[in-house]
């Protein structure tokens, strides 16, 4: 009673205090599955939650101080409120968030109509988007072939034929947008080679094509460099990021009936986002997937920069070792004796020292344990 008395100070106070006997069935229940807590004003619903998580974090504590919590408050005052709770409670493996801030990179601050705002929360939205992402997965008209030029001084023609069968093997993999795409640029890059091979090494007399497997490996890296047959693939099958997809979306919002379009519709270049469009960002993130084979490339060049550093410092050690046979110093086992540069480089990666809540709150994909 005199927890429940004392003076409020904009913050929550000791929650142990407060919890009835009742209510600890509540916090103790599986962690498995999902569990609503339903009450009126003022019953405990937010004490009763926090406290289970907390109560969760030291039961689980292997799993979730791995993967940590995820708390969605409804506004920002709400989550400053209950911000000293969890770490009162010895637990800090908690991300505390608003709907705003649920994907990475974006503050969403801008405000929707409620009509919008529900529009936007429907279901059939995830269908619009999926449509719209196959809408950018396009095709020369029929005819109207594109014509690429090539430095021999000839023509690469990118037809509907070509791009129709490229398109259905990149879609056979049922794999996302952006992952897809490469499959569609193999396929293309595949179709120009030959017919570059067809026409520098035909045999004017019928016989057989005078370009080797070399040759003709040499002609694909060509075209795959040709930055006219990444412009014309680039203009077939673009590279999407969810943000500027979601943007275009919005300024003209297909597979959307028409009063509701006009209730989302915004010009692309106005405006910040809204706590509505951060889950669509993430639908859209989905439908696209993220090609970061860029990012891999550069992290492995890193690596490899790092293993060469290693094996020059390992080189200066064995240059300075002695090889005289009575010298003791020779005797001394060397840096090169036990590690070589590959170990070496590991042990020189810098380490991520975040919390599982500051991994998770960069990290789009992140599953939390609870």
């Amino acid at each position: 009673l005199a927890a429940l008395n004392s003076a409020r100070t904009g913050r929550m106070g000791d929650i142990v205090r407060t919890i009835q006997a009742e209510q600890d069935g509540i916090i103790r229940a599986p962690h498995r599955g999902v569990l609503v807590v339903e009450g009126g004003p003022g019953t405990g619903k937010t004490a009763v939650a926090l406290h289970r998580a907390a109560f969760l974090l030291y039961e689980h504590r292997e799993l979730l101080a791995k993967r940590a919590v995820l708390i969605v408050g409804p506004n920002p005052a709400f989550l400053r409120y209950i911000a000293e709770v969890l770490p009162a409670l010895g637990e800090t493996g908690v991300l505390l968030a608003t709907q705003a801030e649920l994907f990475p990179g974006v503050h969403a601050t801008g405000t929707d109509s409620p009509r919008a705002a529900t529009v936007k929360g429907g279901e059939p939205m995830a269908e619009a988007l999926a449509l719209a992402v196959r809408d950018r997965q396009r095709l020369p008209e029929p005819g109207a072939a594109m014509v690429i030029p090539h430095e021999d001084g000839g023509d690469l023609v990118l037809d509907w034929e070509i791009a129709y069968e490229a398109r259905q093997a990149a879609r056979d993999t049922r794999l996302p947008h952006n992952l897809a795409r490469p499959h569609f640029v193999f396929r293309v890059i595949d179709a120009l080679t030959a017919q570059l091979v067809e026409r520098i090494g035909a045999d004017p007399y019928g016989g057989p094509n005078f370009l080797g497997p070399d040759d003709v490996a040499q002609l694909g890296r060509d075209v795959a460099l040709s930055k006219e047959v990444h412009a014309a693939v680039d203009e077939l099958w673009p590279p999407l990021s969810p943000e500027g997809f979601l943007s275009d979306f919005l300024a003209d919002p297909v597979y959307v009936p028409d009063e509701d379009a006009e209730a989302i519709r915004r010009p692309s270049v106005s405006g910040a986002w809204t706590p509505a469009d951060v889950p669509l960002l993430d639908e859209a993130a989905e439908l696209l997937g993220v090609d970061d084979s860029a990012e891999k490339a550069a992290a492995e060049a890193a690596r490899q920069e790092r293993v060469g550093y290693a094996q020059g410092v390992l080189e200066l050690s064995r240059g300075s070792e002695s090889y005289e046979f009575e010298d003791e110093e020779s005797e001394v086992l060397a840096a090169h004796d036990i590690i070589d540069a590959e170990r070496m480089a590991e042990r020189h990666e810098e380490a991520d020292h975040r919390t599982a809540a500051e991994r998770a709150a960069a990290d789009r994909t992140w599953a939390f344990g609870h």
